[in-house]
């Protein structure tokens, strides 16, 4: 732990599940980023409503420890077969808001509405230390206001998988591009997601406010190399680096304690 502990102090001193919705709650007072001075490190000096990205003990993302983590089958999608939605890039992802109402079944009985989907490279979570090159974010809502995200990891393989058949990147590679999409496939995600690694965390970009539920799916799906080029063009690296232990002293407190 020193060693980690030191890496980030330094890297402070050098620098001296939401975009627009969940994963983002608004808070674009203050540039954040992905790397810099105004990168996950100082996250929490940007404004003063990001206190939980450097205060918090239950962060996301983490390092799954599929030992100790909690995993069944807690997730179901009562999603159509296909559907529409609107691509966007905010300029920190590639983000899909549903035309239609797409329902989830999270945790047991409580219902919960998709009310986007975006995508982290490289992925935020990771397995007992493995990263995977991408991991998509399926925001959820429900009628309380309760929020929960389904995470779904991919693999690059020659052939993607069907989900992302309709999904052309190169329209994505500015800020403020669009695409709409009319018949998305989202089988491959409604017959993947299922047994899923579950805790209580937050949101993985300012504010950071946690109470969030994560349901992490254990098994990958693919997206093709030419695809995941595209992305990755697109949106550059836009993934936090890994919380401490859910309900332990936060990384950054420990850094500053120490």
């Amino acid at each position: 732990m020193k060693s980690i502990l030191a890496i980030l102090a330094s890297v402070t001193a050098a620098s001296a599940c939401i975009y627009g919705r969940a994963e983002d709650a608004g808070s674009h007072a203050a540039a954040w980023s992905y790397d810099g001075v105004n990168g996950p490190l100082m996250w929490h000096t940007l404004d003063a409503k990001n206190a939980a990205c450097a205060d918090g003990k239950h962060q996301s993302p983490i390092d799954i420890d599929s030992a100790t983590i909690q995993h069944g089958s807690e997730a179901e999608l009562l999603w159509p077969s296909t559907g529409s939605f609107n691509l966007t890039n905010n300029g920190h992802t590639v983000e899909a808001i549903p035309g239609g109402k797409y329902v989830s079944r999270l945790g047991g009985r409580e219902e919960f509405t998709l009310r986007n989907f975006h995508f982290h490279a490289s992925s935020e979570h990771t397995v007992d230390g493995l990263v995977y090159p991408l991991e998509a974010h399926f925001v959820h809502q429900s009628d309380a206001g309760n929020y929960a995200v389904v995470g779904v990891f991919f693999e690059v393989e020659r052939r993607g998988s069907p989900f992302f058949r309709s999904m052309d990147f190169e329209q994505l590679q500015e800020k403020d591009d669009k695409v709409e999409i009319l018949d998305l496939n989202l089988e491959p995600i409604i017959k993947q997601v299922g047994d899923v690694f579950t805790y209580a965390g937050s949101l993985t970009t300012p504010p950071c406010s946690e109470g969030i539920s994560w349901f992490v799916e254990k098994k990958p799906l693919t997206i093709s190399a030419a695809q995941y080029k595209q992305i990755r063009r697109a949106m550059g690296y836009n993934a936090r680096f890994t919380q401490g232990v859910p309900g332990e002293e936060n990384l950054l407190a420990m850094v500053k304690r120490s």
